[in-house]
């Protein structure tokens, strides 16, 4: 770049920045019609980490970048989106969270830390976005059959598939439910926990054998 001609340089500059602000500009149409955002920004354990009898849990990188992707992935994804929301006054957002966010897992502290703040920033926006016309769902999932706990061995009760995860998930977003939390025999067991002594939740979700493998990136050394 420093051998082009200045002339030639501008253009190529002038080109780009028309290219850019085009983008930009087709991005804010497409958001300036949008009635509903559903983040689920999610990962259980970053490339290079897993937890298990001989491997140790969650290092300081590890929770960074479980972190970057679960919570300031949501932020990143709905901070825009109300901006454009927000002067039409209408509109509806939505998080995905889990029951993990409720009370920290042994086999996955990462995990339930970014769960949790999830959970935190969904009720801390809600109620002042509810007073402009903007619905804010929190989703809480427990157990579903999906390609990324494949490999995990843990005990997983009331486990669903996928198919009636997202029945779920879509009825009570279609009635702007705040929180959408299954299965509720779970949910509530889970918020029963929170009220019990803590050394009892300790003995009772650090007793089961967990294995939380290796992703495959990490396996066979690339994707």
């Amino acid at each position: 770049v420093s051998n082009a001609l200045p002339g030639k340089r501008t253009s190529k500059g002038a080109a780009t920045m028309h290219r850019n602000r085009s983008r930009r500009n087709g991005i804010w149409t497409l958001m300036s019609g949008l009635r509903l955002m559903m983040n689920n920004s999610s990962a259980i354990q970053p490339p290079d980490c897993g937890t298990g009898a001989d491997r140790p849990l969650d290092p300081d990188e590890a929770m960074r970048a479980v972190l970057a992707v679960d919570l300031m992935g949501a932020v990143n994804t709905i901070e825009p989106v109300l901006a454009a929301m927000r002067p039409r006054r209408r509109g509806h957002v939505a998080l995905v969270g889990s029951l993990a966010g409720l009370r920290g897992f042994p086999s996955s502290p990462a995990y339930s830390m970014a769960k949790a703040a999830v959970h935190a920033y969904a009720e801390g926006i809600r109620p002042a976005l509810r007073r402009e016309g903007i619905a804010v769902s929190l989703i809480a999932p427990g157990f579903v059959t999906t390609p990324l706990n494949r490999d995990l061995v843990a005990p997983q009760p009331l486990k669903i598939s996928a198919a009636k995860a997202a029945g779920i998930i879509h009825r009570g977003l279609e009635r702007r439910k705040p929180l959408i939390a299954f299965p509720f025999i779970l949910y509530a067991g889970m918020r029963l926990l929170t009220l019990m002594p803590a050394r009892f939740g300790d003995w009772l979700l650090d007793r089961p054998g967990v294995d939380v493998p290796l992703t495959r990136e990490k396996e066979t050394g690339g994707p």
